[in-house]
């Protein structure tokens, strides 16, 4: 039995929170679904060329070829992105935000980057929650879109200047967050270095750094996460594990532990 002077603790609270239970009820109802804006990235996709270019040169090996062009959506990709498109819209017509049937053009806008995976991955959104509709996906002519690409556009650049402060100042020390994840990062080395072979990535130095066009990166940890993501990724894209880190992983059936979320 609950001691005496706990039931009166319970009683107590029980006491304090029906009030504000009823104010939440109260405020749900004065409160009205009207819009939803979803910003989501791209689905399943090999590496860009320019991350196969750095991890290849990192660790001295060619990674796996997928049945996709670099850098774009694959099959799997979309099938998965449809599915969720089609959860998201029946979640919305059962909150009464979506009717049955198509939606009008002035129901939903739907903006894309120009790059293959992002206009494929909205094609994908829309299949799914849509099905049959012929939702347009919107995006620009050419490679660079100033809402998404707003280093290529000088109306849209941040300051070189503030921007690499900014990001000094939120990677701390490197050095000792390197140190915490020495565990981890023995089994990337593991998994894609070659043990007869240098693989001088994993000892270079954290340290940020910023190209003459602004972008910001860290040594050696750029390539260790583009290594990380085409792992996760080639995971999620059920690759056979012969394909997967050269089929280092652990335990059949797991993905790497060095590639876990």
């Amino acid at each position: 039995m609950m001691p005496a002077r706990h039931q009166g603790l319970l009683r107590l609270f029980i006491a304090c929170a029906l009030p504000l239970l009823a104010l939440q009820s109260a405020a749900a109802a004065d409160w009205q679904l009207e819009k939803v804006v979803e910003l989501s990235r791209h689905g399943i996709r090999p590496p860009t060329a320019g991350n196969r270019e750095a991890i290849e040169a990192a660790t001295g090996r060619p990674w796996t070829e997928w049945t996709t062009h670099d850098g774009e959506l694959t099959g799997h990709g979309y099938a998965a992105v449809v599915n969720k498109g089609r959860a998201e819209g029946q979640h919305y017509r059962q909150l009464g935000l979506l009717q049955a049937g198509c939606p009008t053009a002035k129901s939903i806008y739907v903006r894309a980057s120009p790059l293959q995976r992002t206009r494929a991955t909205a094609q994908a959104l829309v299949d799914g929650a849509f099905p049959g509709c012929g939702v347009a996906i919107h995006y620009v002519s050419g490679d660079a879109d100033p809402l998404f690409q707003t280093d290529k556009f000088a109306a849209t650049q941040t300051d070189p200047a503030r921007q690499l402060a900014a990001v000094k100042e939120k990677a701390g020390d490197l050095a000792q967050r390197r140190q915490a994840l020495a565990p981890t990062i023995q089994l990337l080395k593991q998994a894609v270095c070659q043990a007869d072979k240098p693989c001088p990535i994993f000892d270079t130095p954290w340290q940020v750094e910023q190209s003459k066009s602004g972008k910001t990166t860290i040594s050696g940890l750029s390539v260790m996460a583009n290594m990380v993501e085409t792992l996760r990724l080639g995971w999620s894209e059920n690759l056979p594990l012969s394909q997967l880190a050269w089929a280092r992983s652990p335990r059949p059936g797991r993905s790497p532990p060095c590639c876990r979320c």
